[in-house]
């Protein structure tokens, strides 16, 4: 189809509200703000307690609130691809794309994929690398999400986040904070460790549902060796924090760059797969609790002790890498602190 056609088309979609297929559509003005994108929503789920706590009291004093929405919606634009024929019996397939790129454009390769399996894909403009990762790449991700979801019906055990190089380390990041919402995530030459700055843990309830339910398939050329490099130490961090839904598909031979075809389509399969427990799952779980009750215990132990300072070092590091699985108890010490003058993490 022309791209001066695919254009108009879109324009003609989005003017009557209406889904169109067999077509990407470009250009898409979303109306439908997403509950998730929320500034609260996002401090909740995408910080650490203590740094959620220090960057809501920033937000309050200047908007006044924290529960409002972190994009305008009117002023963004978002690609859609749709496959053609009828919806399947369960409803499409979800994916939700984050480039690394500031640009609309899926990887068209990935389309003709898109359409064996069944999957609708969308992506956002100026969502890129230079892009801010809360400001903007991921309200725009779950604003995509919330759109299509009210426009097409959606098998919800299909939904899932990806994206490319920058985009991949933005879409391990969501899938971990709303695994409510994806159940996997494909991470194309791009990766974290888990229990960082950068990918801090949410709550108890959250990150049962992320270590039982979502499914990471990390896709890199075996020459790309900085993605590879990082991708081992993801790995390493997921297994000791217990996750093990995770899945390697090489690229052989393959420098940093999108997935071909055939990989990206094996990519599909394996999120699409049932998930599976390690025979010693719950013995891991076990002894994790044991290690952050520990840590916590230390830390109050420094308080009773009447080390303020070393009590909140302490609880500032079980707060970098256990982030929300260190709860009740470090929010609790957190409050005790602040009650004697001492802030338990210094205000970014």
């Amino acid at each position: 189809m022309p791209l001066h056609f695919a254009r108009r088309l879109a324009v003609l979609c989005a003017a009557a509200a209406v889904p169109c297929s067999a077509a990407v559509q470009h250009d898409l003005v979303f109306d439908q703000p997403a509950p998730f994108a929320r500034n609260e929503a996002l401090l909740e789920r995408m910080f650490s307690p203590l740094l959620a706590q220090a960057l809501r009291e920033q937000l309050a004093k200047a908007r006044g609130s924290t529960d409002t929405l972190a994009i305008d919606l009117a002023q963004e634009r978002f690609e859609l691809y749709v496959p053609d024929g009828a919806a399947p019996a369960a409803g499409y397939g979800l994916l939700v794309f984050v480039p690394p790129w500031d640009a609309q454009g899926l990887p068209r390769e990935w389309l003709a994929v898109l359409r064996r399996q069944q999957l609708i894909a969308v992506t956002a403009e100026r969502s890129g690398n230079e892009q801010n990762v809360l400001g903007r790449r991921v309200p725009l991700a779950l604003s995509g999400y919330e759109n299509v979801r009210q426009r097409y019906p959606l098998d919800p055990q299909r939904v899932y986040i990806g994206g490319f190089s920058g985009g991949a380390r933005v879409a391990m990041r969501v899938a971990l904070a709303f695994p409510d919402v994806f159940r996997g995530a494909l991470l194309n030459a791009g990766s974290d460790p888990f229990g960082s700055p950068e990918v801090p843990l949410p709550d108890a309830g959250l990150f049962g549902q992320f270590e039982r339910g979502t499914r990471l398939v990390y896709v890199t050329g075996t020459r790309d060796e900085a993605a590879a490099s990082t991708d081992r130490r993801s790995h390493a961090s997921a297994h000791s924090l217990c996750v093990s839904n995770l899945v390697d598909l090489p690229i052989r031979d393959g420098g940093h760059q999108p997935a071909d075809a055939r990989t990206f389509e094996h990519a599909l399969q394996a999120l699409d797969a049932p998930r599976i427990e390690t025979r010693d799952a719950e013995g891991c779980r076990a002894q994790r609790s044991v290690e952050i009750a520990r840590a916590n215990a230390d830390a109050r132990s420094a308080f009773d002790a009447g080390d303020l300072k070393e009590a909140a070092r302490r609880l500032a590091e079980l707060d970098a890498h256990y982030g929300g699985l260190a709860l009740p108890a470090s929010a609790e010490l957190a409050s005790r602190l602040r009650e004697r003058g001492i802030e338990p993490l210094a205000k970014p």
